[in-house]
């Protein structure tokens, strides 16, 4: 879990490690987080225990590394993963991105620093190279805004699924302890897709965790991502043929289109083809 917490997520990150601790690390299941938080020099490695925590030395990670991280640098996804997936090997790796998320735009904010989608694609790229690693069985996303076709398209070469949320999360994010402790070496990789979704809805569904405001979740499959391609390429360009003739129709049924934040260039694509047939 790559948690980038030096910013109004502090607490929050905090909140999560204590979560992840209720379950924590056993024989079949290894879980690692690289924390920052708000304070300074106080970036963090540890293997999370039950009720505990192992600490590493962050110079084990990258022998440069001091004790305040830049977590929106790539290198220190790329040097995070490298060290995580070799110190701690699993036959099913999970990477989960931890912080605000501004959909293609951002993610992962320290300070003024953040990662871009394209940089978390080339850390990824640059970790597999280094250890010779195949795609991870899942890339989640604990962070606002991030369940978007570009994404999980940039990231499709990297994981069998790729995890977001196409509304706002709450601060809360994630419930750890309603998951970790069902993913063991008899888990699917179906079943890990059910409950990284289903735990995190019936989480707030249920009143055990608060939310004021609906929540989303989904898991995609990577391997139906080039077909999708495929269609939404048609569908763009049939738009495009006919903007001359229906342009005032074409911007109506995108401005009546569901969208979850502000920025109006973040539309549902399914709400945005039936508005336009």
């Amino acid at each position: 879990v790559y948690m980038a917490g030096d910013n109004s997520l502090s607490d929050e990150a905090a909140d999560d490690l204590i979560e992840m601790q209720m379950i924590g690390s056993n024989s079949d299941r290894e879980v690692v987080a690289l924390i920052d938080q708000e304070g300074e020099y106080d970036s963090r490695a540890y293997r999370v225990l039950h009720e505990g925590l192992t600490e590493s030395a962050l110079s084990d990670l990258n022998s440069g590394w001091g004790d305040e991280l830049d977590m929106g640098d790539p290198a220190t996804l790329r040097d995070f993963l490298t060290w995580a997936t070799t110190a701690y090997p699993a036959q099913e790796r999970v990477l989960v991105i931890w912080n605000h998320g501004d959909g293609f735009k951002r993610v992962a904010e320290d300070e003024e620093s953040y990662l871009t989608v394209p940089e978390i694609e080339g850390a990824l790229a640059e970790y597999r190279d280094a250890t010779g690693h195949g795609p991870l069985t899942l890339i989640g996303f604990d962070a606002c805004l991030m369940g978007m076709f570009e994404i999980a398209y940039e990231l499709r070469e990297h994981a069998v699924y790729v995890h977001g949320s196409e509304a706002y999360e709450p601060q809360e994010g994630w419930t750890y302890n309603h998951l970790l402790y069902k993913l063991n070496q008899q888990t699917t990789n179906s079943e890990l897709a059910h409950h990284i979704v289903n735990d995190y809805i019936e989480s707030y569904r249920n009143g055990s965790v608060y939310t004021s405001y609906s929540v989303t979740a989904a898991v995609v499959d990577t391997s139906k991502l080039e077909g999708v391609w495929d269609k939404l390429e048609d569908f763009s360009g049939q738009i495009n043929s006919v903007l001359p003739v229906y342009r005032d129709q074409v911007s109506y049924s995108r401005d009546q289109t569901q969208r979850y934040d502000q920025n109006p260039d973040y539309r549902d694509l399914y709400d945005l083809t039936i508005n336009l047939s």
